[in-house]
């Protein structure tokens, strides 16, 4: 079975109060995970997928804080939360957004 450590995230700040955080699912061809500040995860196509220079893999297990959002490694997924509640778990076998 593939790691999500294939999932690449990246956080980024779209103005003073304002970021999102974008994790591509490279399993899914040119899709990928989207959380904002101010609303709901959402799962849409992108052009392409994003190539940042420093790219966050986590490995399993693993925590990371991107600006406004935590990101969680699990055995089959990645978990990223705003904090305000919303966010997303995506893995080869499912998606799910909240």
């Amino acid at each position: 079975m593939a790691k999500p450590t294939k999932i690449t995230c990246v956080g980024m700040h779209l103005g003073d109060r304002s970021a999102v955080v974008r994790c591509d699912l490279p399993f899914l061809g040119r899709r990928a995970a989207f959380l904002h500040t101010r609303g709901k995860a959402r799962i849409k196509s992108v052009p392409r997928l994003a190539h940042p220079s420093h790219p966050r893999r986590l490995g399993r297990g693993q925590q990371i804080r991107l600006d406004a959002f935590t990101c969680t490694s699990l055995r089959r997924a990645v978990t990223c939360r705003s904090r305000n509640g919303h966010g997303f778990t995506v893995g080869k076998s499912f998606q799910l957004t909240f």
